[in-house]
């Protein structure tokens, strides 16, 4: 996977958002870094702690007509969802 951990074409350095889906559904979003602890550890819920077997994550990416590498928020374009395992490779790996 291409995408870097920030944005390539933002006027200042700003972490990618990352969306996460919990039995494939949307639960929340935010910047890369803070996926990593539910990624791993599981995501806390009311009354629960759910297991990141059960959670996918997805970069956000602009569509594939535009070149640029910026924020563009758009979930549910059919882009790639991760396992928490391959979210966390992809963060490990991503400068």
């Amino acid at each position: 996977m291409s995408l870097g951990r920030y944005y390539a074409d933002e006027p200042v350095r700003r972490l990618r958002e990352v969306t996460l889906y919990i039995d494939g559904k949307y639960v929340t979003r935010g910047p890369c870094t803070q996926a990593c602890d539910p990624a791993r550890w599981g995501f806390r819920g009311l009354g629960e702690v759910v297991s990141p077997d059960r959670m996918l994550f997805e970069l956000d990416c602009t569509p594939d007509w535009d070149p640029s590498d910026r924020v563009s928020l758009m979930w549910g374009r059919a882009a790639e969802r991760l396992t928490a395992a391959q979210f966390l490779a992809w963060h490990e790996a991503a400068i």
